[in-house]
């Protein structure tokens, strides 16, 4: 009986801190009734969808020479990524089409010769035009 009667002296005593602290504990579950969530919920290994920020700096506690070490392992985890550089698109492009006018023109000269071949023109005739095609596919080089 003597740990009844101390527990109603207790109670007693205290009424009002565990009436305030019930009280609390019934208002907070009416207005939280799930609790709280966690805003992410990401697995090991995933990718997350939006960047995550820390809300503060913090410092990265390895050596340079673990540090560089651990980020070259990352860079070669990661598949390969390309950056476009259009200065590059443009030479290449450049460089394309001069290759295809200099396609063609030996096309030309390739058939402007075998025609001459056939038709038993002079070889003069047709040393003549292959000069005057390799003056304008060397302009037209030069130009570039």
């Amino acid at each position: 009986m003597d740990i009844i009667s101390q527990l109603k002296k207790f109670f007693t005593k205290n009424q009002f801190p565990l009436l305030i602290f019930f009280g609390l504990s019934i208002l907070i579950s009416i207005i939280f009734p799930t609790g709280f969530s966690i805003r992410y919920s990401y697995q090991l290994d995933d990718i997350a969808r939006e960047p995550i920020i820390a809300p503060f700096d913090f410092g990265i506690l390895k050596t340079e020479q673990k540090l560089n070490s651990d980020l070259d392992e990352a860079k070669k985890s990661v598949s390969y990524s390309f950056k476009r550089d259009q200065n590059i698109v443009d030479n290449h492009s450049l460089f394309i089409s001069m290759m295809s006018v200099l396609l063609i023109l030996n096309i030309l000269v390739l058939k402007t010769l075998f025609i001459n071949i056939v038709t038993n023109q002079s070889l003069n005739h047709s040393k003549t035009i292959l000069l005057q095609t390799v003056q304008l596919i060397l302009l037209y080089t030069v130009s570039f």
